[in-house]
């Protein structure tokens, strides 16, 4: 019986196989880093309730998922807003 790590690599490694094959399909989602609210804050220099009020006004795009909420917010949105000295 394969133990967990074993069926979690035989996992990665079929996706990744099938990311390959539907290159042209569609984009590759895992290929952008998506940073959670506290490793945001901590890019930005802000209070995590800064960082929260920002993504709530549209000021810093931020997708929330999962049953508590989480917020996840692409590396490429902080070095954006970053660039444009909305800080």
């Amino acid at each position: 019986m394969p133990g967990i790590a074993q069926t979690q690599g035989q996992r990665h490694s079929l996706l990744g196989q099938s990311l390959l094959r539907r290159q042209n399909e569609f984009v590759d989602i895992f290929a952008e880093r998506w940073l959670s609210a506290r490793e945001a804050a901590a890019a930005l220099q802000v209070n995590i309730c800064t960082l929260r009020r920002y993504a709530k006004s549209g000021v810093l795009p931020a997708v929330r998922f999962g049953p508590r909420g989480w917020m996840r917010i692409k590396a490429s949105a902080i070095k954006k807003f970053l660039e444009k000295g909305a800080n």
